[in-house]
């Protein structure tokens, strides 16, 4: 019917966890280079702080993906009549990107370490999530083991709006999915999360003066 209605989902969800997948790296240098131990001596909790951090990089995050499905509604991949159901479902998406970023910022060693990790996450997520190929067309225990990577329930909202006329209900159960993904992430990042670089033989000689 419209190859940009098929390939427009995909797109979005890839593009947005490249971007926010960086805020690992950028955490790892905030440590590295000793802000993050500054801000360790102030009176500002683990969760403060990196709700803080996850909260900016999600706006941006929700920005870009608003922005990418405007652009897609340009070339034919329109919301139908429920355009919230596509907020509601990139705002959850987006936070559950950003936590699992939160998440390898926190057990990285170094700012490579980093990038490593979630280039790694994105080569993994991506494909096995449907970003890849539609999971339409790999056989069923295939989807099922998809459905761990938290894009296949984006791309599964994101389809019902766009190829199903589907409505705000349709996104909620992937949308909830979503959230407790976020949450989970959240909570393991914060438990892993320290304000120090960790230190070792193979880095003590290159950490900054802090």
């Amino acid at each position: 019917e419209n190859g940009f209605k098929l390939s427009t989902p995909s797109i979005v969800v890839m593009f947005v966890m490249v971007s926010i997948l960086g805020m690992a790296q950028s955490l790892a240098e905030e440590r590295w280079v000793g802000i993050l131990p500054r801000i360790g001596t102030m009176p500002v909790n683990r969760a403060h702080l990196l709700g803080g951090k996850l909260l900016a990089t999600c706006f941006l995050g929700i920005l870009q993906f608003a922005v990418l499905l405007l652009f897609g509604g340009l070339l034919g991949a329109n919301l139908g009549t429920a355009p919230l159901g596509a907020l509601i479902v990139g705002t959850a998406y987006v936070l559950a990107i950003a936590s699992l970023a939160l998440v390898l910022g926190a057990v990285a060693q170094s700012p490579q370490q980093a990038s490593s990790l979630a280039t790694s996450a994105y080569m993994v997520l991506a494909p096995l999530g449907g970003a890849w190929w539609p999971l339409a067309f790999v056989p069923s225990w295939m989807r099922t083991l998809g459905h761990i990577s938290p894009i296949a329930w984006a791309l599964d909202a994101l389809n019902a709006l766009i190829f199903y006329g589907g409505t705000v209900g349709d996104v909620l159960r992937p949308s909830a999915v979503l959230l407790l993904f976020a949450l989970a992430c959240f909570v393991v990042g914060t438990q892993l999360f320290t304000y120090r670089p960790p230190l070792s033989k193979e880095n003590l000689g290159s950490l900054p003066h802090i």
